[in-house]
């Protein structure tokens, strides 16, 4: 178990949360904060179930979101580093999403590095990517590299409404609704994302830059 754990040990964050950022911030007012906010506080209601789930000795935060990117920023060491060293990488699908270049270059560079099972058994198809429905996206709208991974859907039987209301709506939808079943889809997926943290070892990837990726959305097209 020593392998699971050296994650948090080094500081480094259970998972990567890719999601479209609002494109202009310094453009938002009171009247217009942008669609962070309700990203900013999922993320943080995720960060405190997955930190119940696998626990920080060190006090690290198990979540990792970058805040500093607007439309056509450079990446920074920070974000590169967290992208090439989080075992799980978790990603808000949108129509703003799969349009974004930059987050089909988090989703390139991440996928680049191929999880082992901490069980020893051989794995070719497993992933520890988790495409989240954040809002309503045509099926057409997906590219296939995101059709190729099983998307997130709380797989409770006995909560077929919960699953529905869900796949119908979105995380941003359950909120703009206020759901009861927003808080239970957010436990139910720190709950996988805890069972692939347990269940994998995912190597840290090799050094990159902006320049040896490419948008995995538009070559998949």
């Amino acid at each position: 178990m020593k392998d699971v754990w050296q994650p948090l040990a080094q500081g480094v964050p259970v998972f990567f949360l890719s999601y479209a950022r609002n494109r202009d911030r310094t453009s938002s007012t009171s009247e217009d904060p942008g669609s962070d906010d309700n990203v900013l506080r999922f993320y943080q209601d995720l960060c405190l179930h997955v930190r119940q789930l696998v626990g920080s000795r060190t006090g690290t935060v198990p979540g990792f979101i970058d805040q500093s990117m607007s439309a056509g920023s450079e990446w920074h060491p920070r974000l590169l580093h967290a992208l090439m060293n989080a075992p799980v990488f978790v990603a808000l699908l949108s129509a703003d999403y799969v349009d974004s270049p930059w987050c089909g270059m988090e989703w390139d560079a991440f996928s680049r590095r191929r999880p082992v099972r901490v069980d020893g058994h051989e794995t070719n198809y497993e992933s520890t990517v988790l495409p989240v429905i954040w809002s309503p996206l045509a099926r057409r709208r997906v590219p296939s590299v995101v059709h190729a991974v099983q998307r997130f859907a709380p797989a409770i039987q006995a909560e077929a409404e919960l699953r529905r209301t869900y796949l119908q709506n979105g995380i941003y939808g359950l909120l703009a609704i206020e759901s009861p079943y927003y808080g239970a889809v957010v436990w139910h997926l720190a709950r996988l994302i805890s069972d692939l943290f347990h269940a994998f070892c995912v190597p840290p990837g090799g050094p990159l830059d902006a320049d040896q990726l490419c948008n995995a959305f538009e070559r998949n097209a």
